[in-house]
């Protein structure tokens, strides 16, 4: 069996946390290597699977990456996790179509327009907000305003110049003390917990302060809700928890490209090389069926 990992440029390889998940396949006598998206298109490379891992710049070039997607679709590859998700999760206005679910998520209002926002402006409460573009990751143009100032549209210009829409949220202020918490769903399983720092650039940024933690049963509980409102079940998934007024709530739920931990706990790398390779023999086989809870077309 083959495998490569979708990375980019920047990073030139696996990253640190992927050697993990490169080991545990390795051991299941799975020949891996990476690929570079951004890199030209060959229709001769040859793969039972594409993962998608370490592809941290996808964001400055959506439609490119897309692209890239669907040609190795097209090929016959199984894509992980499926390009229908990738293009769900494209946008984090996927926060408002999980709140219509009734998934308590970070209050969200997403702005299309300069005429939007400032609507906003004029009918909101809120005195302490971050905007960020609706198409980022790695907290790209993700700042904090005090309202009511000017200053703030000048951000939100720079990021509709960039033809991204706008996403503006309160600043939930229990991220000072209880951090961000990221749960860890490998094969419809919550594997570990880890915490970090709010407004950090994670792994694509170089950051490595996070620490692993215990799960807490309200948050679990809601994890396993996000997972029944998605479109279709992940291979693997990162649930971005925070406190906000006492209770837990969504801030993220990062399908693409999610750093997920695998150091802080190796077990899930072994969990979602055993899964990877029962969901690449089924589709051999060409049989209509749930395995693990994935889909299998």
């Amino acid at each position: 069996m083959n495998v490569l990992l979708a990375t980019s440029r920047e990073v030139g390889g696996f990253s640190h946390d992927d050697m993990v998940l490169v080991d545990a396949l390795q051991r299941r006598r799975v020949d891996v290597d990476a690929i570079v998206w951004e890199d030209a298109f060959s229709a001769t490379r040859v793969a039972d699977a594409l993962v998608v891992r370490s592809t941290w710049n996808y964001h400055h070039a959506a439609t490119e990456f897309l692209a890239w997607i669907h040609a190795h679709e097209c090929l016959g590859w199984r894509i992980v996790n499926s390009p229908g998700l990738i293009a769900w999760n494209l946008q984090k206005s996927y926060l408002l179509a999980l709140r219509e679910r009734d998934i308590p998520i970070v209050p969200t209002v997403l702005c299309k327009t300069l005429a939007d926002f400032q609507a906003f402006l004029a009918g909101s409460t809120w005195s302490d907000v971050v905007i960020k573009p609706a198409l980022s990751a790695s907290a790209y143009l993700a700042k904090r305003f005090l309202l009511p100032e000017f200053s703030s549209e000048p951000h939100v210009q720079t990021i509709f110049a960039q033809g991204r829409d706008v996403l503006v949220q309160p600043f939930v202020t229990e991220v000072l003390s209880d951090g961000e918490r990221s749960y860890v769903v490998i094969d419809s399983e919550i594997t570990h917990c880890v915490t970090r720092p709010a407004f950090t650039r994670g792994a694509a940024g170089g950051e490595t302060r996070e620490r692993a933690i215990s799960t807490r049963s309200d948050e679990a509980a809601l994890v396993l809700a996000v997972l029944a409102a998605l479109p279709e079940v992940p291979l693997y998934a990162r649930v971005d928890i925070v406190r906000y007024g006492g209770m837990p709530v969504v801030s993220e739920v990062e399908l693409i490209e999610p750093c997920l931990y695998f150091r802080k706990n190796p077990a899930a790398a072994d969990r979602f090389a055993a899964a990877l390779i029962d969901a690449v023999r089924n589709d051999r086989g060409g049989v209509d069926r749930v395995a693990h809870g994935i889909a299998i077309r």
